[in-house]
Parts: structure tokens; C-alpha cells; sequence
């Protein structure tokens, strides 16, 4: 069942996850404790000899972009489904895309980096590439993503995904867009037709 979702503060929450992940991340490495860098692995596809200056801002932009489809998936299909804490919602939705960026876009990213035509690859080559340094990294930042993301998204609809059961049902509102007042239902039958996904409300 698809809810209503706020696009515009779904579309923040994934940016923010993304600055967040790159923030502690970078703070890491910094001091001197390098991870997986996700956002030089984006940056340097398009820019693969350019300096931070060229790469840094291509990655990022891809990685908030990225963040914020998943904060979008996040709205339509997992927000308030869960009846824990907004927080930890996030954390557990973000096992979702750690795993598949563990499995399939980690290992695609190296072969793309690789910069070759060809390549002769084996299943053990495909998923065994990552270090326990990377994978470390990969899995924290998703956790601080999902975090984030489960942290801000909580009031797109009028209430708290953490306060469902005062809010079960939205409140009718007496009077239409127009100003003119609804009249009472007569409880007589009304037929409705419609179009794949339309949604008549009359």
C-alpha cells in the first residue's frame, strides 16, 4: 500500500544521509583511518585524472542524488511500517541498500575503474574484492544514511511515525477548496469508474 509522502522533505532527508555518511567518513580519514570512499569512487568515473577539485563535487552530487531516491523509496514503501523508534526505522531500512551495494555496486564500481573493454572475471573475484577496511566503511556509512534519513523523515503527513496511534484516520475537513460547504451523505449509493491507478473520490 502506497502512503502519501512529503517529495520535497523525502528529497532532503536522503541529501542530508548522504552529507552525514561523507562527513564521518571523511573525518576518518582525515585521521588517518581510510575506509571505502564512495564519493571518489563516483567522482573519479567521470573525472578518472582529475583532482579533488574536479571529482569531489561530481561524487558528491551523485551520492546525494542517489541518497535522496532511496530517502523516496524509503517514503513509499517502508516509512511508519515499523512500529519502532524513526531512527532506528531508518537503521533497518538501510540494510536494504547496504546489502545490494555490498553484492553488486561495489564490485561494479571496481570493474568500471578498471577502465578496460574486456575483462575475465570469476564469482570469486566478483564478490571477494572487498577488504574488511572497505566493507567496514560501506556498512557504517549506510548506517548513518539510514539514520539520518529515518531521523528527519517522521512528520510528512500531519503526525509522527512514532505517534500512529492517536492519528489512525485523517481528520475530514467540513469545507471543499471552494469555500462551499459539503452537504451531508444521504448514504445512497454511488457508482465509480476508473483508469489503471485513477482514484475516484466523489
Amino acid at each position: 500500500m502506497l502512503r502519501v509522502v512529503a517529495f520535497r522533505k523525502a528529497v532532503l532527508a536522503g541529501a542530508a544521509g548522504a552529507v552525514v555518511w561523507e562527513a564521518v567518513l571523511r573525518c576518518f580519514a582525515l585521521l588517518g583511518y581510510p575506509s571505502f570512499d564512495i564519493v571518489r569512487e563516483l567522482g573519479t568515473l567521470p573525472f578518472p585524472r582529475g583532482g579533488p577539485a574536479l571529482w569531489w563535487p561530481a561524487g558528491m552530487a551523485a551520492h546525494m542524488l542517489v541518497g535522496a531516491a532511496w530517502a523516496l523509496f524509503y517514503a513509499y514503501f517502508f516509512w511508519s511500517r515499523l512500529r519502532w523508534p524513526p531512527a532506528l526505522q531508518g537503521l533497518a531500512f538501510a540494510a536494504l541498500p547496504a546489502t545490494l551495494a555490498t553484492l553488486i555496486v561495489y564490485p561494479e564500481l571496481q570493474l568500471m575503474h578498471l577502465g578496460q573493454q574486456v575483462v575475465t572475471i570469476d564469482w570469486k573475484g566478483f564478490f571477494g574484492g572487498i577488504g574488511q577496511t572497505k566493507l567496514g566503511g560501506l556498512l557504517l556509512g549506510h548506517a548513518l544514511f539510514g539514520l539520518t534519513v529515518g531521523a528527519l523523515y517522521t512528520h510528512p503527513v500531519g503526525y509522527r511515525s512514532d505517534d500512529w496511534q492517536n492519528h489512525r484516520y485523517a481528520r475530514r475537513r467540513a469545507v471543499g477548496d471552494s469555500g462551499i460547504e459539503r452537504r451531508p451523505s444521504d448514504g445512497s449509493f454511488i457508482f465509480a469508474t476508473g483508469i489503471d491507478f485513477a482514484y475516484p473520490t466523489s
